[in-house]
């Protein structure tokens, strides 16, 4: 019951959330229209996804869990895709480091739906324990938190109806390498075993959010 509820929020709503509104203020950011299609056969296909990962961890069938594994990573990657397209054709746009945290996210977000995937096939004991802590790091620090953060550094001033302070944009550019590291050294020490490396990871990401 606890798997199902954290997955049905995480993987279901929040992950819907991200797919949607990411979009939708990449758009406004850009102040170009979001391809509507596109997008409802992305959420379409990333939550179908996630129904056929519940369904395959709830019955025990590996195989259905990695066929909605595949139809998740198919629509981070339509969803990255079109960050990466629209910093393409947006070359000076003050507001590109946003897009940057959405496509650092949505890669972060392969890596934990593969890990996602390694866990459902993997037995219980230690490999599995570090597998959970990993898979938890990169999809909520990473996916969830980097889009979070990514959008509140232009978000926010705009809630406030105030001045956004000079150099902003490019302390988040610089921050985005450092949320980044510190989430995969999270990762990369739960995955070895090294907890004081896990536990560093979690500090650095820590400084980010600070900055």
């Amino acid at each position: 019951p606890r798997w199902l509820l954290i997955h049905l929020f995480f993987l279901g709503a929040l992950t819907h959330a991200v797919l949607v509104w990411s979009q939708h203020f990449a758009a406004a950011l850009l102040r170009r229209p979001a391809d509507r299609d596109r997008q409802a056969s992305r959420l379409i296909g990333a939550n179908g996804g996630a129904l056929l990962v519940i369904a395959g961890v709830e019955t025990g069938a590996w195989v259905v869990v990695l066929g909605g594994a595949v139809c998740l990573a198919a629509a981070a990657v339509s969803h990255a895709w079109e960050f990466v397209a629209g910093l393409r054709g947006a070359l000076g746009n003050r507001f590109a480091p946003t897009l940057r945290y959405y496509v650092t996210a949505a890669a972060l977000f392969l890596v934990g739906i593969t890990l996602g995937t390694l866990l459902a096939r993997s037995p219980e004991g230690e490999w599995h324990s570090r597998l959970i802590v990993a898979h938890a790091a990169v999809n909520v620090l990473g996916w969830i938190g980097l889009t979070m953060l990514g959008t509140l550094v232009t978000l926010w001033p705009t809630m406030l109806r105030t001045r956004m302070l000079d150099g902003t944009l490019r302390t988040a550019e610089r921050t985005l390498a450092v949320l980044t590291a510190g989430v995969l050294i999270a990762a990369a020490g739960a995955l070895a075993g090294w907890a004081w490396v896990a536990a560093a990871g979690l500090a650095v990401h820590t400084v980010g959010v600070a900055l």
